[in-house]
């Protein structure tokens, strides 16, 4: 939890801040902001993003989007690269969000947790400054389920002027990788079989698929301190999570930070990057 914001709400904890939002006029605290959180790719053959279909099609009352794609460095060569500061500034900005929003993030996915669009989006307003920020647990689905409405009203976003300051704590480069003497745990976050394929030097695996119940369902926090403890990891030690475009490592950062492990960044490039450095003939 940062500055008492709960990494992980739920539907009734929303509904209820929702409905004293709506009475209050926004009084009460921090002015909640829901964000749906989506990966759509621009339109073809240009770098218009269109408004997400789940989106237009239905959304949780005063919802607003952010896409992935859109909230990366496009000039890249690889896949969804961290936006520079003034990027990041400029889009958030553009979706309405200010520097005293407490933003909710929830998406679309059919399981009972949250997919890496959430974890992506969430770990990018850290990387940026902004820890006012949670995931709403289930998303769409539990919102629905638990009877709570939708809508499919568009209103006009007003824009903001988000600030975005870069917190490299939660960020590792390729070079910090590739130093002989590291003062951090690499965790690559791919399924086994890449893994055992080929990996980081002095990696540890853990997929993120075991961050999840069978029942697909979020582990909760006592289950995933047991479980980063019996896979020999440390909460006194920074953690590096790496996967294969930096995308789903923020799954694990989250989860990390649900179990009390503070110190944990994301390779953003990630094995794309790295990979690309090694068949470029790098050692």
């Amino acid at each position: 939890m940062s500055g008492g914001v709960k990494h992980l709400v739920g539907v009734k904890w929303l509904a209820e801040r929702l409905l004293t939002q709506t009475s209050t006029g926004g009084a009460a605290g921090l002015r909640l902001r829901v964000v749906e959180a989506t990966r759509v790719p621009p339109n073809p053959g240009t770098t218009i993003f269109p408004v997400p279909e789940t989106y237009r099609k239905a959304h949780l009352p005063t919802a607003t989007y952010m896409n992935v794609l859109e909230a990366s460095d496009l000039s890249s060569p690889f896949t969804a690269t961290r936006p520079s500061a003034e990027q990041f500034a400029e889009y958030v900005s553009s979706r309405g969000i200010s520097n005293d929003d407490q933003i909710v993030l929830y998406d679309c996915s059919a399981h009972l947790a949250f997919d890496s669009p959430c974890t992506r989006i969430w770990w990018l307003f850290r990387l940026f400054g902004h820890d006012k920020v949670s995931i709403l647990n289930g998303g769409m689905r539990r919102w629905v389920e638990a009877g709570h409405p939708v809508t499919d009203e568009v209103q006009p976003v007003q824009p903001s002027d988000f600030k975005a300051k870069l917190d490299e704590s939660v960020l590792v480069r390729l070079d910090q990788v590739l130093e002989r003497e590291r003062d951090f745990q690499m965790v690559d976050v791919r399924q086994r079989k890449a893994f055992d394929q080929e990996t980081y030097p002095g990696a540890i695996n853990f997929p993120t698929s075991r961050l999840y119940n069978p029942n697909g369902s979020f582990k909760n926090e006592n289950q995933l301190k047991e479980d980063f403890q019996n896979a020999g990891l440390k909460d006194s030690e920074r953690l590096v999570a790496a996967c294969n475009t930096g995308n789903t490592s923020t799954q694990f950062l989250f989860a990390a930070s649900l179990a009390g492990f503070s110190q944990a960044a994301n390779f953003d490039g990630s094995w794309e990057e790295y990979s690309a450095f090694k068949k470029a003939g790098n050692s």
